[in-house]
């Protein structure tokens, strides 16, 4: 945690304090100073930990972060209306494969401007982290979808098809990991609410999704050893109907996550564009005299 430590003070700081812009430690000088490196008033960098607190500019990459995730999930609606567009009118299927990359390209962008590095932590992050870890499993993520988005033909067909999926499940890490790392900034608002809110999303979307695998192999398991078309009203037909009933819920249900997901993005992308106007406000103001 932060020294509490009074801008009028005239003892040095005694504990590791890094600047909140550049991350230099600040040890040893005095709170009504500036920081050697970058010059940010130490004041500043000793107030606490809050996002208003925070570098301006780390901030603002937070924010757009933020805007691209919401960019992204619209662009990934135009790509599933362009999808039947495309197939109905009998254009050429690569077009669709490159708008699918390029909003993978986006959300890449995004999650790595989501996590980038705060400056005051930059001299100490230790060598694994959650945010090394999303920005990896991303990449990865989009790697496998760029491989299995690509009409690749002969024998390195089922080679690219499985490397491809097996890429792709990074991004169910991904998609849990960047609630996670949300939830950290809710707490720095602080908003009790939207941590609480973020918390329950975190928590159901594994859940849900592997309910919905669970149907999935049910399913497949149904096609598989289910009874013959005659034999319509044989128990099968019911477990066929249960499993039908079953892919509209969580459809429905998965369409609320969804929404519940996209007002959270927007809540965040307003605490952000807050804390960038409150950081600039004050990082930048001189510092106040000391009473005589």
């Amino acid at each position: 945690s932060m020294s509490e430590v009074t801008t009028t003070s005239t003892t040095a700081i005694s504990e590791d304090t890094p600047c909140v812009r550049c991350g230099y430690n600040l040890r040893g000088l005095l709170p009504t100073g500036l920081c050697p490196e970058c010059g940010t008033a130490i004041a500043h960098s000793i107030i606490g930990n809050l996002l208003k607190q925070a570098d301006p500019d780390w901030l603002e990459r937070l924010r757009l972060g933020a805007s691209l995730k919401l960019w992204n999930i619209a662009l990934g609606i135009l790509v599933g209306v362009a999808a039947g567009v495309i197939v109905v009118a009998g254009l050429p299927q690569p077009l669709l494969t490159i708008i699918g990359i390029a909003g993978g390209a986006l959300g890449l962008w995004a999650t790595f401007l989501i996590t980038s590095q705060e400056p005051r932590i930059a001299l100490q992050e230790d060598p694994i982290t959650l945010r090394k870890a999303l920005r990896t499993c991303a990449a990865a993520a989009f790697v496998g979808a760029v491989i299995s988005n690509t009409h690749i033909h002969g024998n390195w067909a089922v080679v690219a098809h499985v490397v491809g999926s097996v890429l792709g499940l990074a991004g169910m890490f991904v998609a849990w990991g960047e609630l996670l790392y949300f939830r950290r900034f809710a707490g720095r608002i602080p908003d009790p609410k939207l941590v609480k809110s973020t918390t329950l999303l975190m928590w159901m979307v594994p859940i849900i999704g592997g309910l919905v695998i669970v149907l999935g192999l049910a399913t497949a398991l149904t096609v598989g050893v289910g009874p013959p078309a005659s034999a319509a009203g044989a128990p099968g037909a019911g477990m066929g109907m249960g499993l039908v009933v079953g892919a509209c819920f969580f459809g429905a249900f998965g369409l609320f996550l969804f929404l519940w997901y996209v007002r959270l993005l927007t809540k965040y992308r307003k605490a952000f564009r807050q804390a960038v106007a409150e950081s600039r406000a004050s990082v930048l103001l001189p510092q106040n005299p000391a009473p005589a």
